[in-house]
């Protein structure tokens, strides 16, 4: 049996907002969307070059649902999720997280949860974040930010727990 690895850290709002824009990253309805766009670029390009303004407006229009979903989902979502983590304490609570062989445990000032890794389905790793998605639903995951390790050689033996757990594939 592996030491239990226990993390403590207290997110904020930023935390939420980069979290949310990197999980929003890893679902392939906002890369078709973004694809479509690229398209719609180009087509709008060409009725522009073309100088028929029929087209031009048509174009236009069909650029602009899905340039506002981008923005949607990149500017504004992460932007009101800041504020709500802001405005509500108990998302900032001190968070404890405890990982071992059998499970996972986080505790914040009103709750305990004991998670078993069945729970999970993957863990995606960014820049400044673990990202523990969750097997119930492809929306939902936790986040360990990686400023909660207190030293590389936790993060590395917190790698290596994940990678022992979650079988090949499941890995990202």
């Amino acid at each position: 049996m592996a030491d239990t690895i226990q993390l403590h850290f207290t997110p904020d709002g930023r935390d939420y907002s980069r979290v949310m824009r990197a999980h929003s990253l890893r679902t392939p309805a906002l890369w078709l969307s973004l694809a479509g766009m690229v398209v719609v670029l180009l087509l709008f390009l060409w009725a522009f070059t073309s100088q028929s303004q029929q087209c031009l407006l048509l174009w236009l229009l069909v650029i602009g649902a899905p340039l506002i979903a981008a923005l949607a989902v990149f500017l504004w979502q992460p932007y009101r999720m800041r504020r709500q983590v802001e405005r509500d304490p108990s998302l900032r609570r001190e968070t404890t997280m405890q990982f071992d062989d059998t499970q996972v445990v986080i505790t914040t000032g009103t709750a305990e949860s004991r998670l078993g890794w069945d729970a999970f389905r993957q863990v995606v790793e960014t820049r400044a974040d673990f990202l523990l998605c969750l097997s119930a639903s492809k929306h939902m995951v936790r986040f360990v930010p990686k400023r909660a390790f207190d030293s590389p050689r936790k993060e590395q033996a917190f790698r290596r727990l994940v990678r022992a757990k979650l079988p090949a594939g499941r890995w990202m």
